[in-house]
């Protein structure tokens, strides 16, 4: 089973893991693939780094014990879990977007339509008011706010039909569907391209 972008919230991806180890079966199988991919590839963790890598396994509260004596700390790694978690900073409030913007930025994009859909045109509203006409180099500013990837952002939002693109290039601005939730028309004094 392959993992999609979409799966599981960015920040939240954790949480799957620690389930994973918190629960017997799922370490054991954990713990012959580790140890079958070791073998092939023939890794071996000297004594030097055997203690401190453990001590850093015991911090993280993977393992409890000491030295002879270690243990999967199981019960730490549930209560990790029943740990509510903290509101992030700048989440939307939607439990979709939030599964792809951090702290106002977009970290990823969904791959089904849907979530994409709604992604862009959450991004679509922060960036331009209604009827605001923005150079090229305008937006990009706007959407810096939004994405470390202005460009994909820029050209998704075009693409989906978000904003509308003067034919040189030049000027943005959002189509006048989104406005009344209709699609654009194609009397707009900037057409799709």
């Amino acid at each position: 089973m392959t993992r999609h972008d979409d799966e599981a919230p960015g920040p939240q991806r954790w949480r799957p893991v620690v389930a994973a180890l918190a629960n017997a079966e799922q370490r054991l199988l954990l713990a012959e693939v580790i140890i079958a991919e070791a073998a092939r590839e023939g890794t071996v963790v000297s004594d030097a780094r055997r203690s401190k890598g453990l001590d850093r396994l015991a911090g993280s509260g993977v393992l409890a014990g000491t030295d002879g004596d270690w243990r999967v700390d199981a019960a730490g790694l549930r209560s990790l879990l029943s740990t509510p978690t903290p509101t992030r900073s700048g989440a939307t409030g939607d439990e979709v977007l939030d599964r792809f913007v951090d702290d106002g930025r977009i970290h990823t994009y969904p791959a089904k339509p849907g979530p994409r859909r709604r992604l862009l045109g959450w991004a679509a509203l922060r960036a331009l008011a209604p009827e605001e006409v923005l150079t090229e180099g305008e937006l990009n500013r706007r959407l810096e706010a939004l994405t470390s990837d202005v460009v994909t952002l820029r050209r998704y939002l075009v693409d989906a039909g978000l904003l509308t693109r003067s034919l040189d290039g030049s000027a943005y601005r959002r189509a006048a569907g989104e406005q009344t939730g209709q699609e654009p028309s194609g009397q707009d004094s900037l057409s799709r391209g």
